[in-house]
Order: structure tokens, then C-alpha cells, then sequence
């Protein structure tokens, strides 16, 4: 049974009867450290009620005098080490506008604003600046793929051991919506052992990768990540021998 819908659309367009959970375009583009960019675009708003339209490019700015309202962040202060969902605003007679909240779900509205639609997420830094990344996608299946010193933002593990096995979080690098991961792997050290990486969890029981350290072996693809934000590795060997694993966070998809 199909959900009623009213009839209309935000931004002072035509009015429009897209598909539930419809978006097309509002890609998001990041600018600096304290800037992103919506992109033009149409969606159904969060409650598949009204669509909202972007005809032009919204900036949304996290810090900033006022540091909260329209185009900025929704309540609160900037905030190190969290994630903030991007969402797209609108109401009747207000110019389609963006917001940052902690909250995917229920963002708090500027006033006079009544529906929203998140079209991505930004990680901030302990230091404030937000993660660099690209997003690809003009449907609601989107990849974000990073663009950061290694070391610095997006490396999970280095050289590291562990033949009892173990799970590696990467929430700071992987947001809660985020279905599948894209994960760099290298082996190095020992000399005829490997080391396998499983999606998930030690309760998965598919090796996704098996790496041996005799051919420098890498891994670059992608692993469902799944609720546990992680994976998990096991390296084989002893001593000097024992094989070690680095690993970075490329990237990640969601379904908006």
C-alpha cells in the first residue's frame, strides 16, 4: 500500500510527486576544513512528505559568528572527534538551506524550517577540521572516498600482530550508516606467513583477504562493514617471523 503524499515542494518551484525516498542530486563537495557545499538537486524530505529542491549551491559553514542557524550548525558548539550529518532543509515560503547536526535522524529546525533530508556526512577532527573527501553518487546509493595524509587520518593499523586474532574499530573512519567499507591492506615482515581479514567480526566466518608477506601482497577493495564499523585480522608466524598488517580506511558507501 502506497504512503499518501501531499502534493508541493520546497524553494519556490513547480510542484513535484517523486518516488518515496527519491533524491537526485545534492552531492556534497568538500571546500576546506570548515566548509562543505550541497549541490544542486531534488529530494523527498525525510518523511517522504514534500520534496525539496536545490536549484544552486549551498555552503554550510561550521564555524563562524552566529555558529548556529541557517547553513551552519543546528545546536551546540563545534565539536573534535565526531561525525556530523549534512542535512538539506526547507520550508514553506524559506529558501532551501543546509544544516550540520550530530543527529541523522532529528536535526533541530531554524525556525520556519519543517522538513529535512540528510545527504551526507563530514568528519571533524580533534583539532576541528573536517576529514577530506570526495562524494560520488546522483542517486541515493553514495561513495565518499578520502583524500588525507595516511598516517595522519585514515590509517587504522601499522604493522601490527596479533596471531590470537583481533577486531579493529574504525568508527572514527566509517559513520553509523555506512554499509560497506574501502580498505587498503599491506603485509610486510616475516617470511612465508600471511595474514587473513575478515568483514566484521570474529563471528564472520568468510576470509576476505589472505595475505602473504613474501609478495608484498595488497589489498585494495571492499568489505561490508556492517554494524561493528571494523574487521577483523589474524596474523600467522612468531617472533621476528610473524607477518604484520597495515591498514587504512579509503573510503565507504551508504544508501542515503
Amino acid at each position: 500500500m502506497s504512503r499518501s503524499r501531499s502534493p508541493g515542494s520546497f524553494s519556490g518551484t513547480t510542484e513535484y510527486h517523486s518516488p518515496e525516498g527519491f533524491v537526485t542530486g545534492m552531492v556534497l563537495t568538500f571546500v576546506n576544513t570548515e566548509d562543505v557545499t550541497i549541490g544542486a538537486g531534488r529530494c523527498r524530505d525525510s518523511t517522504d512528505t514534500v520534496d525539496i529542491v536545490n536549484s544552486g549551491t549551498i555552503t554550510v559553514i561550521i564555524d563562524g559568528d552566529p555558529v548556529t542557524g541557517i547553513n551552519k550548525l543546528d545546536t551546540g558548539t563545534e565539536s573534535g572527534n565526531t561525525w556530523y550529518a549534512v542535512h538539506v532543509i526547507g520550508g514553506n515560503g524559506k529558501a532551501t538551506a543546509g544544516l550540520f547536526s550530530t543527529s541523522a535522524a532529528s536535526p533541530t529546525l531554524p525556525t520556519g524550517y519543517t522538513h529535512f533530508r540528510r545527504v551526507g556526512w563530514v568528519y571533524n577532527h580533534s583539532d576541528n577540521n573536517f576529514q577530506n573527501f570526495v562524494q560520488s553518487g546522483n542517486s541515493s546509493l553514495r561513495r565518499c572516498f578520502y583524500l588525507e595524509v595516511p598516517n595522519d587520518y585514515t590509517e587504522v593499523l601499522c604493522d601490527a600482530s596479533d596471531n590470537s586474532g583481533a577486531d579493529v574499530d574504525c568508527s572514527t573512519r566509517l559513520p553509523a550508516t555506512a554499509d560497506t567499507a574501502i580498505y587498503r591492506f599491506h603485509i610486510t615482515a616475516g617470511s612465508t606467513n600471511v595474514c587473513n581479514v575478515r568483514p566484521g567480526s570474529t563471528d564472520s566466518p568468510v576470509v576476505w583477504a589472505s595475505l602473504k608477506d613474501t609478495e608484498d601482497e595488497r589489498f585494495l577493495g571492499e568489505m561490508p562493514c556492517g554494524g561493528t564499523k571494523g574487521f577483523y585480522y589474524i596474523t600467522y608466524g612468531s617472533g621476528g617471523a610473524q607477518s604484520a598488517l597495515t591498514a587504512l580506511v579509503m573510503g565507504w558507501t551508504e544508501t542515503l
